[in-house]
């Protein structure tokens, strides 16, 4: 992401971990049975059969690392544009209170001692890329960076130039410790890595640990060495076992299986290939309107954000709860309608039916594919020994499904979760190998995911010894999609990181800046938080659902109504050529054609041709 990021709804990546987890265990206890009768009529031994333990061991010191398979996008993505700083991942946070800046340090170091992929660097060698990990000595090297702000600049101002700062995947460090002291008000303090090495979750993970280090040392001089031990099962680990689990002779046949029904469900939803989204804000080139991302191939955004009342996120809970589904589910079906109404679309299932038959065609239609797709970010932390590791654990799942606008709020939501839970258990088809399956339409112009949703959970303050740490949101001034809309949301209960007290939403927009215009950017905001307000009340159809906020549609019906002039004691224009009219209404008004009309017979035709138009 291109801002400082909120913790990722570990709550939603569990549940689509569950689900995921279920469909496999269903397919492998429905293959192990196919087998089992396979074998009985074969005569053979099913204790010879070899399957996955679902353990997740060490992997062997001798065995090579390799990229992961969900870190291949990042890598790429760097490739084309090194020095964009939409990869680099950040976490920001003000500092109220003192600072012990060297313990701060020394907790650092202790952290990157512990987790090997924080040591990572990444070399590409004949289309292999291999990681190179530095021993643990080596995190003793590394400095907090601590930069000091000359007056009349910003301490945000220098967050963003030094979270901008590019990482060189090969050289490495691909991980920082930022201060920012400005002149005047409170210093900032920032966690920056390269997205390749981490997550969102990953960064909750590290800021733990280094308040927790950061506490032992701020009591004793000489920290306790047992607190720096290293996790025993790591990324490399992880990614060692996810490979192993499809490749060579010790594949796990059920996994593989889940694998290719996951692959086989992405590619029939992709097939025939979806159009390029056309958004209509188009953006008016200008050499200024980007970002400061200046790097060859870089995506120029911008960041937007509005704060939303907390009875919205409890109307959304409740909509949930009646449909027993969960939030994350009406926060993209919001997305949907959303998109529904703003992108051209010419299929089926976009208006009211004429009839019961086209009703139902429509709600077939709309359900099985919408004319714009778009993906959200799906945490893989399905084995219980990913939940506290640091990596980069996202997969893109990709939301094909329509919706019905003939259907009332409850039923499409219905409809729509039962398509969104088949997109997240397809998460684990690599999307890069499925479109190497499809039509070379697909692979050429536009890309296929220009639009991203990503549901998350806000951070709240934490402590670091004696200081506090409040949450800060940073606009790099880069994107990594043509548009992606962030839902944060506060759990209910959460402690308020302002007196005044947060919102219980947070709605943001990351978008590219050459491409869209800022005004119509914050006005599809609007429409979308003005969706997520009414939405939970409407008792309609889905397609008698405005957007459009109270001043847009007041604004609207007065420019189809006209503007009500008052001139006073003076007649209008009309009015004065209706008197004229009437004082000769029997003289000849208009000659043409062989006909001669009066003023009252002309008065009478333009009627006539006025109610037609009408």
């Amino acid at each position: 992401m291109a801002a400082s990021s909120p913790v990722s709804n570990e709550r939603e990546a569990d549940r689509a971990a569950q689900l995921r987890r279920a469909i496999r265990l269903k397919k492998a206890a429905a293959a192990r049975r196919a087998g089992a009768r396979r074998d009985a009529a074969a005569g053979t031994d099913d204790s010879a059969r070899t399957g996955g333990s679902g353990s997740l061991p060490p992997a062997p010191r001798d065995a090579p690392r390799r990229l992961g398979e969900l870190q291949r996008a990042v890598w790429l993505a760097h490739q084309l544009a090194p020095g964009d700083p939409a990869y680099n991942l950040v976490s920001a946070w003000r500092v109220r209170g003192t600072l012990d800046v060297a313990t701060l340090e020394r907790a650092f170091q202790r952290v990157v001692a512990r987790h090997r992929i924080l040591r990572s660097t990444y070399h590409g060698d004949g289309g292999e890329v291999s990681q190179r990990i530095a021993p643990p000595s080596s995190a003793a090297e590394l400095r907090l960076e601590r930069l000091v702000v000359a007056a009349g600049v910003s301490a945000e101002q220098a967050a963003v130039g030094a979270a901008q700062q590019p990482f060189d995947l090969g050289r490495g460090p691909l991980v920082r410790c930022v201060l920012i002291e400005p002149a005047a008000g409170a210093p900032v303090a920032m966690l920056v890595l390269h997205h390749l090495l981490a997550d969102e979750r990953s960064l909750e993970i590290l800021w733990a640990e280094i308040a927790e280090l950061y506490a032992d040392g701020a009591e004793d001089a000489h920290p306790r060495a047992g607190n720096a031990g290293a996790p025993r099962l790591q990324y490399d680990d992880w990614t060692h076992w996810s490979r192993s689990r499809l490749e060579g002779a010790g594949a796990d046949a059920d996994a593989v299986a889940a694998r290719r029904e996951a692959e086989r469900s992405l590619r029939s939803r992709l097939d025939p290939p979806p159009p390029a989204a056309g958004l209509p804000y188009v953006a008016t080139p200008s050499p200024a309107a980007g970002s400061r991302a200046a790097a060859p191939g870089a995506r120029p955004g911008r960041l937007i954000s509005h704060r939303v009342d907390a009875g919205v996120a409890a109307a959304v809970r409740e909509l949930a709860r009646r449909c027993a589904c969960t939030p994350y589910a009406v926060y993209t079906f919001a997305f949907r309608l959303l998109l529904d109404r703003t992108l051209p679309d010419d299929g089926p299932g976009d208006g009211p039916a004429a009839d019961q038959d086209v009703a139902d065609a429509a709600h077939a239609a709309a359900d099985a594919r919408a004319e714009h797709v778009f993906g959200t970010p799906v945490s893989l932390r399905s084995h219980p020994a990913t939940r506290d590791m640091v990596g980069y654990f996202l997969a893109p799942a990709v939301l094909t499904a329509g919706v019905d606008s003939t259907r009332g709020t409850e039923e499409g939501l219905g409809a729509w979760n039962a398509s969104l839970r088949r997109a997240l258990a397809d998460a684990e088809a690599p999307l890069d190998r499925v479109l190497e399956d499809l039509p070379a339409a697909l692979r050429s112009g536009q890309p296929l995911l220009q639009l991203f949703f990503v549901h998350q959970q806000l951070p709240a303050a934490r402590g670091l010894g004696d200081a506090t740490l409040e949450p800060l949101l940073l606009d790099l001034g880069s994107a990594k999609f043509d548009l992606t809309l962030f839902v944060g949301e506060r759990a209910p209960g959460a402690a308020s990181a302002e007196p005044g007290g947060e919102p219980a939403l947070e709605l943001a927009l990351e978008y590219r800046s050459d491409r869209f215009d800022a005004a119509g950017l914050e006005r599809l905001l609007n429409h979308y938080r003005t969706v997520l307000e009414r939405l939970p009340h409407h008792r309609g159809r889905l397609g008698e659902l405005s957007m459009l906020g109270d001043d847009e549609a007041a604004a609207l019906d007065l420019w189809q109504r006209g503007a009500e002039l008052d001139a006073g004691s003076q007649p209008l224009l009309p009015q004065r050529i209706d008197a004229a009219l009437a004082d000769a209404a029997e003289r000849e008004a208009v000659v043409g054609a062989g006909e001669r009309w009066s003023a009252t017979r002309l008065r009478q035709e333009a009627s006539r041709v006025a109610a037609a138009l009408r």
